[in-house]
């Protein structure tokens, strides 16, 4: 087979397999928002929490749903710790955090244990204010690929740690699923046609071929005498 031919049917090759191919899937990922509006207020719950979408909240001995919404961490320290279940790492977006004691401004020290042991801590200053008002702090910083989420409320005037309440923290992990987000599957007959295509244009090289080195008929140059 020549060159060109051999060239021609690798590509053809390659061009279906990126067809096949275009449907690849991709992980499947689910973003969730953890609250405690189904739990009766002013109840204590042991800890760990397992809430919605298989993620567990540690730490504390017990929490407290507040009447206000939201729950109430029961002791400080110890700090407060988001996991998943299995252990399986989760991307942190955002989370609701509120003062308790009033007239106080809160420091929030949130660090995030990545899939490779490395840590990052993002901190988020929270002014008082004259009631229980939740305020959303958001991650600015690669809260991607963490297997636990850990926080702390400390008064920003001498770093005492504080109570505070929290609730609709957002998170999104992969359920294990896949997908195909382009949804970019080719239809069986454009596979054929493909390959058909391909299989055509390597027959007529083929021929092609075969018409260069078969003898043309017609008078001959004579053969040259010695």
């Amino acid at each position: 087979m020549s060159s060109p031919l051999k060239k021609l049917l690798v590509i053809g090759t390659m061009i279906t397999t990126f067809a096949l191919a275009a449907g690849t899937t991709a992980a499947s990922t689910i973003e969730t928002t953890i609250n405690f509006d189904d739990l009766p207020p002013s109840t204590a719950y042991d800890a760990p929490y397992v809430a919605n979408d298989g993620f567990v909240i540690s730490g504390p001995d017990f929490l407290w749903r507040e009447p206000s919404g939201g729950i109430l961490q029961s002791s400080a320290p110890p700090s407060l710790v988001l996991t998943r279940g299995d252990g399986s790492a989760f991307d942190w977006i955002s989370m609701d955090v509120a003062e308790i004691f009033w007239g106080k401004d809160l420091l929030m020290v949130v660090t995030g244990t990545k899939s490779d042991s490395s840590t990052l801590t993002e901190y988020f200053a929270m002014l008082a204010d004259e009631g229980r008002t939740f305020e959303t702090i958001t991650a600015t910083m690669d809260f991607s690929d963490i297997t636990s989420l850990t926080w702390d409320a400390y008064n920003s005037a001498n770093g005492d740690l504080l109570l505070h309440a929290f609730n609709n923290i957002k998170a999104s992990y992969d359920d294990g699923s896949t997908t195909n987000p382009n949804n970019t599957v080719p239809e069986s007959g454009t596979i054929l046609l493909a390959a058909a295509g391909f299989a055509g244009a390597a027959w007529v090289a083929r021929r092609r071929e075969e018409d260069e080195n078969t003898p043309q008929n017609g008078p001959q140059p004579p053969t040259p005498k010695v």
